[in-house]
């Protein structure tokens, strides 16, 4: 009897597990059990969303409730492999191509851009542009792309500027006593030297920001302007002695005088310290006693301080 009840069990049991009622599954430490067949399945989909690879354990049967358990929106402008009613099985793998809109300046020109890039170089790659060796992208530390991101290639230009700048030259006047005072002439004309200075420019986006002298060099020596003077004076046989003052008036080498004819010149000694000015006579005065000439303070410096005040004068025409 026990042998009978044995085996209906055993053959009913066969038939119903022919009939794919049952499943056999395996779990952890060797157990073993039998579940329907329509239990929940967990599978292993491999997730590339945007070039970040996650290995995630589901159970969603399409690709858009695995989204939805992921919570992972896919927008307008974003590419996703295959379909969103796709099966979900074992070792799936989905791919996520985010879109990504970027503001990019170039040399100080802005650009507004769709990219799908996640690498700023290889976006930058695929808009055609060059990063030359002195240029630089700002923020620095961004390397990945990022929606609504801001980014700044610094186009970096350094170069050598030449700059001449003049070199004044300088004079010198000989004097010839064969000569009239009123004569004089240039024998050898001056020339102003040149030296080269050499800059190192570094300029962003055509705006210099740096510059710096690195060498200089006179590529051309001044001349010397030489002029020669004549000093001789012809004077009247006549000299007035006499007291001479100064007073402010045309600030230029001339003097008061009572009697000398005006615009003629006069030969002016300091009888103290023996030093000659010639003075153009402009003015009359002055008029106090025993006083002969009045200087324009100018040429009164030239033989007396002007703290001395009354010096005592010889003053000759001159005739040439």
């Amino acid at each position: 009897m026990v042998r009978f009840l044995f085996l209906v069990v055993f053959i009913v049991g066969g038939i119903w597990f022919w009939r794919g009622e049952f499943s056999y599954v395996g779990f952890w430490h060797t157990q073993q059990v039998w579940m329907p067949k329509d239990y929940t399945k967990v599978v292993r989909v491999i997730l590339d969303d945007d070039g970040r690879v996650f290995e995630v354990m589901t159970s969603a049967r399409t690709v858009q409730d695995f989204l939805n358990e992921q919570k992972l929106p896919i927008n307008k402008e974003d590419i996703l492999s295959g379909s969103q009613e796709d099966t979900i099985y074992e070792g799936k793998r989905i791919f996520i191509e985010r879109a990504k809109h970027i503001m990019l300046t170039v040399g100080g020109e802005q650009h507004s851009l769709l990219t799908y890039q996640t690498d700023v170089n290889t976006m930058l790659l695929e808009n055609n542009i060059i990063i030359g060796e002195n240029d630089f992208i700002l923020p620095k530390n961004t390397g990945v792309v990022t929606d609504g991101a801001a980014l700044s290639v610094i186009r970096v230009d350094i170069k050598e500027q030449l700059i001449d700048k003049s070199i004044a030259f300088t004079k010198t006047t000989q004097e010839d006593a064969t000569l009239s005072w009123r004569k004089s002439s240039v024998f050898q004309k001056g020339e102003n030297g040149i030296n080269r200075l050499t800059y190192k420019v570094v300029s962003y986006d055509g705006k210099e920001i740096d510059r710096k002298l690195i060498k200089q060099e006179v590529t051309k020596d001044p001349i010397t302007e030489k002029t020669v003077q004549g000093t001789y004076v012809a004077v009247g046989k006549v000299a007035h002695m006499g007291l001479g003052t100064w007073y402010a008036y045309t600030g230029t080498l001339s003097a008061a005088s009572p009697w000398l004819p005006m615009g003629s010149y006069a030969k002016v000694t300091n009888q103290e310290n023996g030093k000659t000015v010639i003075v153009k006579i402009n003015d009359r005065g002055p008029f106090g006693k025993n006083r002969i000439l009045d200087l324009d303070k100018v040429a009164f410096a030239k033989i007396a301080s002007i703290g001395s005040g009354i010096i005592s004068l010889k003053v000759e025409e001159i005739t040439n």
